[in-house]
């Protein structure tokens, strides 16, 4: 049941917006995929776009988080191209979060999942790393979050050419 006044599941007193958008990334794939009609695309603009922080994130918390920028990253830049609504609101929010997640990119050249905090993937040791040491995990969803930004914005100092994505439904789709 999606919730008219936020276009997202769960907010109709189940969750916070918050915890809705990450969630309804993982469904809105499929609808993009299928070019089904989304309800209340501007109310879920809205939402997408209330959670942004000034650093340009779209974590809960100051300072990164690789799988919340990609939900609210990707969100945004499908309803982007299918809607005209508050398009330069979200261009610029886009610019922000570019500008957040180069921010967090390490001296080795991959990024990390959070400024100043270790990282483990759902409590899997082997997938720990140290604060300040990029892994696998968040340099995928960095580099993926770049190159679809930079096919709605230019992003000056990071040229991925035209970049190629997925063309299967899954995570690293893109239309």
């Amino acid at each position: 049941e999606i919730d008219p006044d936020t276009g997202l599941w769960g907010t109709n007193g189940y969750c916070d917006v918050r915890r809705a958008i990450y969630g309804a990334y993982h469904q809105m794939i499929l609808y993009f995929y299928h070019d089904r009609p989304i309800n209340s695309p501007e109310h879920l603009v809205d939402c997408v776009l209330s959670i942004k922080h000034r650093d340009g994130g779209f974590s809960a918390y100051w300072g990164g988080g690789s799988c919340e920028y990609a939900d609210a990253v990707d969100l945004l830049i499908n309803l982007h191209r299918r809607y005209d609504y508050r398009r330069g609101d979200i261009e610029q929010a886009l610019r922000k979060a570019a500008l957040a997640i180069l921010r967090r990119r390490s001296g080795e050249g991959g990024f990390v999942y959070k400024n100043m905090a270790p990282f483990i993937h759902n409590g899997l040791v082997k997938t720990r790393a140290p604060a300040g040491v990029a892994n696998a995990f968040s340099t995928w969803f960095a580099v993926m979050n770049l190159a679809q930004i930079s096919t709605v914005i230019d992003l000056p100092g990071f040229d991925l050419g035209r970049p190629r994505f997925n063309n299967s439904c899954s995570m690293g789709w893109y239309d």
